[in-house]
């Protein structure tokens, strides 16, 4: 059997899922398509009437919301691994967890944000809210099957625990190829200015 060792030294490089964003894109476009419609616009185009500062500033903040909560899953997640290499399986389980539901929310505003985007018909915008959304469902993903990883550990089904470790890598690395603008980029993107910046 392999050693316990060997599977904490396999939890130390855990990295980040590709989730589709499909559902997500529909329900923005349709959500889009109920209030105004226009063709789709460059980075700095105005043409939706629903193009104007007030709904730019509520995108830029959703969207600083959410890399916020992509930040706490981000802690959580280091959290989980360092108490994994340390055989604390229970705490370990349970930073999981949190990173979990912290990139759930992540997901969640990232899509609320796409739906803004639509509605200003902003392409550059569209883009990185979709690329966030799709982020946060991965890690979401990866972080349930890290803490499925721990919790095989702490009953001693270690090979089963390396597999899903193994899993969960993968998606992180998928996560990590996609392009997640910071909200000061955004915010530059879209021409908002907030006192102290973002």
């Amino acid at each position: 059997m392999p050693s316990r060792r060997k599977f904490i030294i396999g939890s130390v490089g855990i990295s980040t899922a590709l989730a589709g964003c499909t559902g997500v894109v529909d329900r923005a476009i349709e959500e889009t398509n109920s209030g105004s419609s226009s063709g789709t616009n460059s980075d700095s185009d105005t043409g939706s009437s629903l193009d104007n500062p007030e709904n730019r500033r509520d995108l830029v903040e959703t969207y600083n919301g959410a890399i916020g909560s992509a930040n706490e899953g981000t802690g959580a997640r280091s959290e989980g691994i360092n108490a994994q290499s340390n055989e604390e399986h229970s705490t370990s389980v349970s930073r999981f967890e949190s990173a979990e539901a912290a990139f759930a929310a992540a997901a969640e505003q990232f899509a609320d944000a796409l739906t803004l985007a639509f509605q200003i018909d902003h392409q550059g915008a569209i883009d990185a809210c979709k690329d966030g959304n799709e982020y946060g469902r991965t890690m979401e993903s990866a972080m349930s099957i890290a803490g499925s990883s721990s919790e095989a550990a702490e009953m001693g089904a270690i090979n089963e625990a390396n597999k899903m470790l193994n899993d969960a890598k993968e998606m992180e690395s998928e996560a990590q190829q996609l392009n997640i603008l910071d909200t000061k980029r955004i915010a530059e993107m879209l021409d908002v200015e907030r006192q102290g910046g973002f």
